[in-house]
């Protein structure tokens, strides 16, 4: 061995650096075959960075589905949220407008009830107003009869006065006699004139004259005259 190296010692270092680099490889064998097969074995690497590709397609799609379910129930809640709401919406205008209607009706039956009130009352006072009208005019009436009475016992009185009884006339005779007069109680000449007879002409005569003596006769003046301007008197003795 010394006289291989004395005669070729390059050699022997070139022996020795094989034998070297041997051990190094027996120690580091299974890392360098490892090695040796990743840089060999590099289309598998490819392959398995294509896997992942895919895998990671696969999930961006399934997050992708998911945000579109999870968009499609947040839509589909909205739109239930909105249903609810138009519906308590409705619900409420229909409420609204039930009460509306109610108070409308409430008020139209105020209304009607005032206006029929008012109107029992209208009437009832156009009746006593009527009844007082009526119980006036018969007051009126009454004191016209009163007076128109009061005024022909007077004329009757004035006309007795004047009459002569004849010989023959009995106590039951009587006759009507119509008397024309003008205001102030004149008798209009010719005026005088027997409606029904006594059956007595010298009676008949006896009171036409004591009618025209008796003028002016009592009557009463304004409104009242016009029931005296044709008189009609049943003469009695």
């Amino acid at each position: 061995m010394w006289q291989i190296l004395r005669r070729n010692p390059r050699a022997f270092g070139a022996a020795l650096l094989l034998h070297l680099i041997l051990a190094v490889f027996a120690l580091v064998g299974v890392d360098w075959l490892v090695s040796f097969d990743e840089v060999r074995g590099e289309p598998r690497v490819i392959q398995a960075s294509v896997v992942s590709a895919e895998a990671i397609a696969a999930k961006a799609a399934a997050q992708r589905q998911a945000e579109a379910k999870r968009k499609a129930e947040e839509e589909a809640r909205q739109r239930a949220e909105a249903e609810r709401k138009a519906e308590e919406t409705a619900r409420r205008q229909a409420e609204v407008k039930r009460r509306a209607e109610e108070e409308a009706q409430q008020r139209a039956e105020v209304e009607r009830k005032a206006a029929e009130e008012a109107r029992r009352r209208a009437e009832a006072e156009a009746r006593q107003a009527r009844e007082a009208e009526l119980l006036a005019a018969l007051n009126a009436e009454q004191a016209a009869a009163g007076e128109l009475s009061l005024y022909t016992n007077k004329i009757r009185a004035r006309i007795r006065r004047n009459w002569v009884r004849q010989p023959g006339m009995g106590r039951d005779l009587s006759c009507l006699v119509e008397v024309r007069l003008i205001p102030g109680g004149e008798v209009v000449p010719a005026g005088v004139r027997v409606i029904r007879s006594s059956g007595h002409p010298a009676f008949d005569r006896s009171v036409v004259t004591a009618v025209y003596k008796a003028s002016p006769l009592p009557v009463p003046s304004g409104p009242l005259f016009g029931q005296f301007r044709n008189l009609r008197l049943d003469f009695k003795p």
